[in-house]
């Protein structure tokens, strides 16, 4: 091979290697994101101390030791802003939408979650048919009814449909920080801001926290009565596939032990952890064990 060929096709390449479609390297710093949202992630004075979140990523940290592990605070939108841009970013948790396909690689599923319900203050009960299941579009074209609106959060499919088609107005108030969205929605209940809200996994636990679990009610959604799914992202570049790749092989290994499932037990009450169980088994570990095969 002539030398300047050479050397041109050597340039390349390591121009290839630097910019954000390179492979992994061992040495390479990974930032872990992470949001103030608990039982997923539970913060004290903004930092990570604990929660179902930090407990997968102290797991897989040790089954990823030659790289540099760093944790950093930051918003949802910010961390698909991230991946777009090709930052060394992994985040769990998240839920898949169409739009989170186009910038995201995604993993095996690795986290579960009730299906979304109403909130609504418990005297209100009969406003919204007396606690059997209600249909959230019509809900929401009921002008009389404030709906609180969770910007940037997924609440799953069939769902997420209807809030992003119906039209916005005086009747929908739309909260657009996203930390503790769990006690944010209860407060804004409980003062009579808003007469609505969709439960998000952290809604049971806050309620608890703050001495407002006698005082709201949550009632089915006729749209939505799945478990939703959540998975570790990385950015659409050959190292987020190849690191999502490695996350996958560990994931494999791990779902399917009962401390992995006991992680997700916290999210419901006593008397529904059988259909957790039941769901976890045919919606996480059935993939996990299947893929590849």
């Amino acid at each position: 091979m002539p030398r300047p060929f050479f050397f041109v096709s050597f340039c390349c390449l390591a121009i290839f290697l630097v910019v954000g479609g390179r492979p992994c390297d061992a040495n390479d710093k990974i930032v872990w994101p992470y949001v103030c949202y608990p039982p997923l992630y539970i913060c004290e004075e903004e930092k990570l101390t604990a929660g179902v979140g930090l407990e997968i990523y102290q797991l897989l940290w040790k089954n990823l030791p030659d790289y540099a592990h760093e944790l950093a605070k930051m918003p949802v939108s910010r961390i698909v802003q991230f991946s777009e841009q090709g930052e060394q970013v992994l985040f769990y948790g998240l839920y898949k939408t169409q739009e989170r396909e186009k910038a995201l690689h995604f993993s095996l599923p690795c986290r579960i979650s009730p299906p979304t319900f109403l909130v609504v203050r418990k005297e209100d009960v009969a406003r919204f048919g007396g606690g059997a299941p209600q249909s959230l579009q019509t809900l929401l074209e009921n002008k009389s009814l404030t709906f609180l609106l969770l910007y940037s959060i997924s609440f799953g499919k069939g769902i997420d449909e209807i809030l992003t088609s119906q039209q916005r107005g005086p009747h929908i108030l739309t909260e657009y920080n996203t930390e503790n969205m769990g006690q944010k929605s209860l407060q804004l209940l409980s003062n009579k801001r808003v007469d609505y809200t969709l439960s998000l996994d952290a809604t049971l636990h806050d309620a608890k926290t703050m001495g407002l679990l006698d005082t709201i009610a949550f009632i089915p959604i006729k749209e939505q009565g799945e478990y939703a799914l959540g998975y570790v992202t990385a950015p659409k570049t050959i190292w987020g596939q190849q690191m999502i790749e490695k996350i996958n092989r560990i994931l494999q290994k791990e779902i399917p032990t009962e401390a992995f499932f006991n992680y997700f037990v916290p999210l419901v009450d006593k008397e529904l952890v059988p259909d957790l169980r039941k769901e976890f088994n045919k919606k996480i570990v059935l993939p996990v064990t299947t893929a590849g095969e």
